[in-house]
Protein backbone atom coordinates (compact mmCIF):
# COMPACT_ATOMS: atom_id res chain seq x y z
CA UNK A 1 0.00 0.00 0.00
CA UNK A 2 2.71 2.50 0.60
CA UNK A 3 3.93 2.04 -3.09
CA UNK A 4 0.48 4.11 -4.46
CA UNK A 5 1.88 7.25 -1.69
CA UNK A 6 5.25 6.66 -2.19
CA UNK A 7 4.62 6.81 -6.24
CA UNK A 8 2.18 9.46 -5.52
CA UNK A 9 4.49 11.67 -3.73
CA UNK A 10 7.44 11.41 -6.44
CA UNK A 11 4.90 12.13 -9.28
CA UNK A 12 3.42 15.41 -7.23
CA UNK A 13 7.22 16.38 -6.64
CA UNK A 14 8.00 16.07 -10.23
CA UNK A 15 4.93 17.58 -11.34
CA UNK A 16 6.21 20.72 -9.22
CA UNK A 17 9.38 20.67 -10.27
CA UNK A 18 8.63 20.74 -13.65
CA UNK A 19 5.86 23.24 -13.61
CA UNK A 20 8.50 25.64 -11.68
CA UNK A 21 11.03 25.08 -14.08
CA UNK A 22 8.61 25.65 -17.15
CA UNK A 23 6.99 28.95 -15.50
CA UNK A 24 10.95 30.25 -14.57
CA UNK A 25 11.80 29.75 -18.42
CA UNK A 26 9.11 31.62 -19.82
CA UNK A 27 10.04 34.57 -17.28
CA UNK A 28 13.37 34.41 -19.04
CA UNK A 29 11.86 34.16 -22.47
CA UNK A 30 9.57 36.64 -22.02
CA UNK A 31 11.03 39.60 -19.82
CA UNK A 32 14.65 41.00 -19.40
CA UNK A 33 16.49 40.80 -15.62
CA UNK A 34 15.36 44.81 -15.36
CA UNK A 35 11.30 43.78 -15.70
CA UNK A 36 10.92 44.55 -19.35
CA UNK A 37 9.02 42.76 -21.92
CA UNK A 38 11.32 41.08 -24.79
CA UNK A 39 8.29 41.02 -27.03
CA UNK A 40 5.32 43.24 -27.81
CA UNK A 41 2.23 41.82 -25.63
CA UNK A 42 0.25 39.49 -27.19
CA UNK A 43 -3.42 40.13 -28.73
CA UNK A 44 -3.39 44.01 -27.15
CA UNK A 45 -7.15 44.61 -28.23
CA UNK A 46 -8.84 41.38 -27.38
CA UNK A 47 -6.50 40.81 -24.39
CA UNK A 48 -9.04 39.68 -21.33
CA UNK A 49 -11.33 38.05 -23.77
CA UNK A 50 -8.18 35.74 -24.88
CA UNK A 51 -7.37 35.72 -20.86
CA UNK A 52 -10.65 34.66 -19.72
CA UNK A 53 -10.80 32.25 -23.18
CA UNK A 54 -7.41 30.43 -21.37
CA UNK A 55 -8.64 30.31 -18.14
CA UNK A 56 -12.06 28.36 -19.18
CA UNK A 57 -9.50 26.03 -21.31
CA UNK A 58 -7.55 25.27 -17.77
CA UNK A 59 -10.39 24.17 -16.30
CA UNK A 60 -11.68 22.02 -19.04
CA UNK A 61 -8.66 20.23 -19.61
CA UNK A 62 -8.79 19.67 -16.13
CA UNK A 63 -11.86 18.66 -15.74
CA UNK A 64 -11.03 16.06 -18.58
CA UNK A 65 -8.34 14.55 -17.32
CA UNK A 66 -10.48 13.89 -13.67
CA UNK A 67 -13.55 12.46 -16.35
CA UNK A 68 -10.59 10.04 -17.90
CA UNK A 69 -8.88 9.26 -14.61
CA UNK A 70 -12.38 8.23 -13.42
CA UNK A 71 -13.21 5.74 -16.71
CA UNK A 72 -9.88 4.30 -16.23
CA UNK A 73 -10.03 3.22 -12.35
CA UNK A 74 -13.61 2.53 -13.36
CA UNK A 75 -12.30 -0.09 -15.85
CA UNK A 76 -9.81 -1.12 -13.33
CA UNK A 77 -12.09 -1.95 -10.90
CA UNK A 78 -14.46 -3.68 -13.44
CA UNK A 79 -12.09 -5.72 -14.82
CA UNK A 80 -10.04 -6.42 -11.56
CA UNK A 81 -13.03 -7.52 -9.63
CA UNK A 82 -13.68 -10.28 -12.59
CA UNK A 83 -13.61 -13.88 -10.96
CA UNK A 84 -13.66 -15.64 -14.45
CA UNK A 85 -10.28 -17.68 -14.50
CA UNK A 86 -9.99 -16.95 -18.30
CA UNK A 87 -10.37 -13.40 -17.56
CA UNK A 88 -7.71 -13.37 -15.37
CA UNK A 89 -4.65 -13.81 -18.20
CA UNK A 90 -6.66 -10.64 -19.89
CA UNK A 91 -6.62 -8.49 -16.87
CA UNK A 92 -2.93 -9.06 -16.56
CA UNK A 93 -2.54 -7.42 -20.23
CA UNK A 94 -5.06 -4.75 -19.53
CA UNK A 95 -3.86 -3.35 -15.92
CA UNK A 96 -0.42 -1.93 -17.61
CA UNK A 97 -2.47 -0.64 -20.32
CA UNK A 98 -4.68 1.20 -18.27
CA UNK A 99 -1.87 2.52 -16.13
CA UNK A 100 0.36 3.72 -18.75
CA UNK A 101 -3.00 5.58 -20.57
CA UNK A 102 -3.56 7.06 -17.04
CA UNK A 103 0.40 8.22 -17.61
CA UNK A 104 0.04 9.57 -20.64
CA UNK A 105 -3.45 11.50 -19.99
CA UNK A 106 -1.21 13.05 -17.37
CA UNK A 107 1.00 14.44 -19.18
CA UNK A 108 -0.72 15.69 -22.37
CA UNK A 109 -3.27 17.61 -19.93
CA UNK A 110 -0.64 18.73 -17.98
CA UNK A 111 0.75 20.17 -21.78
CA UNK A 112 -2.64 21.60 -22.50
CA UNK A 113 -2.52 23.72 -19.23
CA UNK A 114 1.21 24.70 -19.83
CA UNK A 115 0.33 25.97 -23.02
CA UNK A 116 -2.69 27.57 -22.18
CA UNK A 117 -0.71 29.34 -19.45
CA UNK A 118 1.92 30.19 -21.55
CA UNK A 119 -0.42 32.38 -24.12
CA UNK A 120 -1.61 33.44 -20.42
CA UNK A 121 2.28 35.02 -19.51
CA UNK A 122 2.57 36.29 -23.51
CA UNK A 123 -0.25 38.62 -22.77
CA UNK A 124 0.85 39.79 -19.39
CA UNK A 125 2.07 43.83 -19.29
CA UNK A 126 4.47 42.67 -16.21
CA UNK A 127 6.78 40.22 -14.94
CA UNK A 128 5.65 37.71 -12.07
CA UNK A 129 8.38 37.01 -9.44
CA UNK A 130 10.25 33.52 -9.56
CA UNK A 131 8.26 32.14 -6.91
CA UNK A 132 4.59 33.00 -8.03
CA UNK A 133 4.03 30.15 -9.81
CA UNK A 134 3.83 28.30 -6.71
CA UNK A 135 0.74 30.45 -5.60
CA UNK A 136 -1.07 29.52 -8.63
CA UNK A 137 -4.12 26.94 -9.36
CA UNK A 138 -2.44 26.07 -12.28
CA UNK A 139 0.29 24.57 -10.65
CA UNK A 140 -1.66 22.53 -8.54
CA UNK A 141 -3.98 21.04 -11.11
CA UNK A 142 -0.32 20.06 -12.77
CA UNK A 143 1.43 18.70 -9.37
CA UNK A 144 -2.39 16.79 -8.63
CA UNK A 145 -2.63 15.26 -12.20
CA UNK A 146 1.05 13.80 -11.95
CA UNK A 147 0.63 12.86 -8.94
CA UNK A 148 -2.59 11.30 -9.38
CA UNK A 149 -1.50 9.67 -12.94
CA UNK A 150 1.97 8.13 -10.69
CA UNK A 151 0.30 6.64 -8.27
CA UNK A 152 -1.72 4.83 -9.92
CA UNK A 153 0.59 4.09 -13.20
CA UNK A 154 3.83 3.05 -10.55
CA UNK A 155 1.65 2.07 -7.30
CA UNK A 156 -1.90 0.53 -7.50
CA UNK A 157 -1.33 -1.45 -10.71
CA UNK A 158 1.72 -3.01 -10.01
CA UNK A 159 -0.12 -3.74 -6.47
CA UNK A 160 -2.74 -4.73 -8.21
CA UNK A 161 -0.83 -7.38 -10.66
CA UNK A 162 0.70 -8.73 -7.52
CA UNK A 163 -2.63 -9.78 -5.54
CA UNK A 164 -3.98 -11.36 -8.93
Amino acid sequence: MWSIYIAALAGGGLGLLLWWLAMFLLRQANWNSMGQRLSEIRGKDKRSEELKYHNEAIYRDFEYFFKVTLALLGGIAYVVTRQDGNVMNMVKVLLPIAGGLQLVAGVVFALFIFYHQKSKIERWEDRFLWWWPFLWQECWMVTAMFSVSAGISFGAVPLLLGRL
